[in-house]
């Protein structure tokens, strides 16, 4: 561009110098022809007036054309240098332009280079925190992550690898992590039941499996309270069904008081109560005026209790338990699993103890207990677990289970019960090792359909005769 603008300006006095030179030699001609004469002008004063007036307005004319001329190219070069100047401004501003855009474009590519920073930080900060995450997932935490899933899976083989391994290297941080997973699990299960998705077996089965895990011991064994709750629960609702067909009415509905709010027969029983209210009510009444009528004046008013129980608003009843003295606002005792509340201990138990091992490793249980109470016993349940000399648990080697529900069912009435010499609970485990049992739950039925559940331990151990088990 330089060089165009170098061309230009020489074209421009290239030119300038042509106007200049040739008005000088008009002139000097003009000069020749007005004022100095010559040879030939002397030749010519001879001639006629009228020539010499032809020949100087020839002269004339020609003068004033050549002037004409000349400064037509004076205008027209001068209009060329406008143009060329005009030109060369624009070009400049051009090149200024240019000049300001690559001064932008420097600036743009600077805040760029400025944005490919900031990029390349937050992508390098997510990659530190990915290969953190990476490094924790495959190398920190494979053993916790793979214990969740186990549990899950219900692999409890691969769970209890898992979770004597990590005891070893991690100790209380892995155990914190473990209980809630392992709590989370025993719900799942009790719930699981309460729905009526796994039978009894199943449940207590899943829960034994616990036993390996010794961070939710006492956790387990409260599960495993409730799923005897609960299998006591369904057991009583099929009971209640059966006494129905018998038309037994007092006896189902005293079963049906022992069905829990969480067992999902509970919504079934709600719903046969309200829909059957006149023929429970009737039946019921008729069968309490036959107990009157037998002198079994006690069982008379638990019948009307239990009436009560269920349907407090009925007038019939109100009027049949305000003749015999029973408050309307008075309920017979209720099946509440999960409380330990009883007005009086039912049972002395005077002796708690097991077999020696036989030879296959076998060992029996025997549990002697005596009726304290003016009621006569149905059926009682003991929830127990072998230890060994260390007053450790000790697992069956047949189901690897060390809690065991003993049932016996009687009647046994005041003054009466069990005598392991008269009866016990054979080959209750497989396991050598074993030397003492302690006594985790008892529940007592009774006759009138009442039911007592003592869990906690140091109600237990009041119901000893001698020495705490």
């Amino acid at each position: 561009m330089d060089d165009i603008e170098d061309d230009a300006m020489l074209t421009i006095a290239e030119e300038t110098k042509v106007s200049q030179l040739e008005p000088m030699k008009l002139t000097e001609n003009e000069e020749l022809l007005d004022g100095k004469k010559t040879d030939s002008d002397s030749v010519v004063e001879g001639l006629e007036p009228a020539k010499e007036i032809e020949r100087n307005d020839f002269f004339e004319d020609f003068k004033n054309a050549v002037v004409s001329i000349a400064k037509y190219k004076q205008k027209a070069f001068s209009k060329i240098k406008v143009a060329c100047e005009d030109l060369l401004r624009k070009y400049r501003q051009k090149k200024k332009s240019q000049k300001e855009e690559q001064v932008d474009q420097k600036e743009l590519v600077k805040e760029k280079d400025s944005g490919r920073k900031s990029v390349k930080l937050i992508f390098g900060v997510l990659f530190v925190f990915s290969l953190l995450a990476i490094i924790w997932l495959f190398i920190l935490g494979p053993s916790k992550t793979g214990f969740q899933e186990a549990i899950e899976n219900e692999d409890f083989v691969l769970a209890a690898e898992i979770y004597n391994k990590e005891i070893k290297s991690d100790g209380n941080g892995f155990l914190l992590e473990a209980e809630p997973i392992l709590q989370g699990k025993i719900d799942d299960i009790l719930l699981d039941y309460a729905a009526n998705n796994i039978d009894a077996v199943t449940t207590s089965a899943k829960l034994l499996e616990f036993e390996k895990f010794p961070v939710v011991n006492n956790y387990t064994e409260k599960a495993m309270l409730k799923a005897a709750a609960l299998e006591k629960s369904k057991n009583s609702y099929v009971w209640g069904i059966q006494s129905f067909e018998e038309n037994q009415y007092l006896t189902g509905l005293s079963y049906w008081m022992e069905v829990l709010v969480d067992d999902v027969n509970y919504r079934m029983v709600s719903s046969m109560i309200e829909d059957n209210e006149l023929v429970y009510v009737s039946s019921g009444l008729l069968e309490c005026s036959v107990l009157s009528q037998e002198g079994k004046i006690e069982e008379y008013k638990e019948g009307l209790k239990i009436l009560l129980y269920w349907f407090p608003e009925n007038e019939d009843i109100k009027r049949a338990c305000e003749s015999t003295g029973i408050q309307t606002s008075e309920k017979p005792d209720t099946n509440d699993v999960f409380s330990d509340e009883y007005d009086a201990y039912p049972i002395l138990i005077t002796n708690l103890s097991c077999s020696m091992p036989e030879s296959n490793g076998t060992v029996n249980l025997y549990i002697d207990w005596v009726n304290q109470t003016e009621k006569v016993i149905k059926k009682i349940t003991f929830m127990v677990q072998s230890l060994n000399e260390f007053g450790n648990p000790v697992y069956c080697y047949k189901g690897n289970y060390s809690m065991y529900v003993a049932s016996a069912s009687g009647p046994w009435k005041s003054g009466d019960g069990m005598n392991h010499e008269a009866m016990y609970w054979k080959n209750v485990w497989y396991n050598s090792s074993i030397k003492e049992v302690k006594l985790l739950r008892v529940d007592v039925e009774y006759s009138d359909g009442t039911i007592e559940s003592i869990t906690d331990s140091e109600k237990l151990q009041s119901l000893f005769a001698s020495k705490n088990q």
